[in-house]
């Protein structure tokens, strides 16, 4: 059998490594560790050594909640702008579908994936109630490049002519 190599004292990831425990059931070598966020967890050496077990699990859970996090601004305007923005590009039963998605007018990846990003980009562009979203080239995307807030007044005006609308 090889000699056991001593732990004790060395870090991996968030795990401090105090002292060697009793074997697991099977005979493996267990290590009483302490977490950076204060647990104190039981780890297999083999797992501390192969990267396998890097926290108490906290780790995990904080990634959890990252991935999770609600933005608490559901019923702000902005994100009405930007669920309708979306849809009239992706959905093809949103009744503006064929003035958007349908001639192939997209929402750039970074808004489509995180509102935050689009609401972040509103608020530093100039967003305000009362104004809507403008794309300033009709035919190209929903990019941050390409959008601004403007007036209903100015937004109607930027709109195609009602004939080639009815020609697509």
């Amino acid at each position: 059998m090889p000699a056991l190599n001593n732990l004790t004292g060395k870090v991996f990831g968030r795990l401090t490594v105090l002292a060697r425990t009793d074997n697991s059931k099977r005979g493996d070598a267990r290590w009483t560790c302490v977490c950076s966020c204060g647990t104190t967890v039981e780890v297999l050496g083999n797992s501390l050594s192969r990267g396998v077990t890097e926290s108490c699990g906290c780790l995990i859970r904080e990634a959890n909640a990252r991935r999770n996090f609600r933005h608490g601004l559901r019923n702000h305007p902005l994100y009405g702008v930007w669920t309708a923005m979306k849809a009239r590009c992706t959905n093809k039963k949103d009744k503006r579908y064929k003035d958007y998605g349908g001639r192939g007018i997209t929402v750039c990846q970074e808004w489509t994936d995180s509102f935050q990003d689009f609401y972040q980009w509103s608020i530093a562009n100039g967003y305000a109630r009362g104004l809507q979203l403008d794309r300033r080239e009709n035919d190209s995307n929903y990019t941050p490049g390409n959008c601004h807030f403007v007036t209903a007044q100015v937004n109607n005006e930027n709109k195609r002519p009602y004939k080639n609308r009815r020609s697509t």
